[in-house]
This record gives C-alpha cells, sequence and structure tokens, in this order.
C-alpha cells in the first residue's frame, strides 16, 4: 500500500529538492548521537509559480536528504496546529505553552503563519485543506489533545 502522504505528493505532482546546507554558528563538540544536518528544502510544482521553501533537519547520522513524506507531513503538521487555533496567536500560543505577548512567540508566529500561506500558494486552498485532513487522520493530534489522560 502507498503512503498517503506520497500519494499526495503524486496527485498534486509535487517536486522535492533539498540541498544540503552548512550551518554556523555550531557546536562542534557536541556528542555525535546529538548533530543535525540542515536542508534547504523546496517543494514545487508546475501549476505554481511559488514554490514552498523551508529550513528541515535531520539527525546528522542519517546520510539521506529529507523525503517528500517527512516535509509535508512536518509542514501539515504546523499548519494544522496554526489553522486549529483559528490563526489567532493566543490560541496557538497556548498549544505550545508559549507567553502570546512574548516577541519571540511574536516572531515564530508570524513565521509559521508564512510557512502555511506559502503552503497554501503551493497546493491550492482545497488541497492545503486536503493535506491538513490527511495528517489529522493520521496523527490524530485532536484526540491527543483533547484526551485528559494525556500528560
Amino acid at each position: 500500500m502507498s503512503d498517503p502522504f506520497e500519494q499526495f505528493a503524486r496527485d498534486c505532482k509535487l517536486r522535492l529538492l533539498a540541498e544540503r546546507l552548512g550551518i554556523a554558528p555550531r557546536d562542534v563538540i557536541c556528542p555525535l548521537q546529538e548533530m543535525v544536518q540542515h536542508f534547504l528544502v523546496t517543494l514545487s510544482r508546475a501549476a505554481s509559480a511559488s514554490p514552498f521553501r523551508l529550513i528541515f533537519a535531520t539527525p546528522a547520522a542519517d546520510p539521506a536528504p529529507p523525503a517528500v513524506r517527512d516535509v509535508l507531513w512536518w509542514a501539515a503538521s504546523d499548519a494544522w496546529m496554526l489553522e486549529e487555533g483559528k490563526r489567532e496567536i493566543r490560541a496557538w500560543a497556548a498549544a505550545y505553552g508559549y507567553p502570546a505577548d512574548d516577541p519571540t512567540t511574536v516572531r515564530l508566529f508570524e513565521q509559521q503563519t508564512e510557512q502555511a500561506d506559502s503552503l497554501i500558494n503551493l497546493l491550492g486552498e482545497f488541497q492545503y485543506r486536503r493535506l491538513l485532513d490527511l495528517y489529522d487522520r493520521e496523527s490524530s493530534p485532536s484526540e491527543v489533545a483533547s484526551d485528559p489522560a494525556t500528560p
């Protein structure tokens, strides 16, 4: 059976480009098992002039670049949480336990909003909602968030 995120990418004719990046500053004495590598990831499609780009981190021990499934899953995760909070900073910040009035929270919220808007520009509203539904069905974060037994 095909992975649903990979099938989504095929349905939308998405192309993935992952460019490994150097990073500075970095802690060269960090334990190897804790090191990450960074990729500039671009998702594009012929029907859209607006690519979706982000920095994606993977364990440095893994030689493979990020897969389209991983990029879509994490992008959908971020967008899902933004939409669950109705794109309101207070609801979004509360879900993460961030102080809503902190300037860093505001910058992160703005970044997440720009990222979701970029994903909408790439996919269109219908496919964007389809991706969020796919994430919701696979991850069931709404069940986790509403389960009082969840720590």
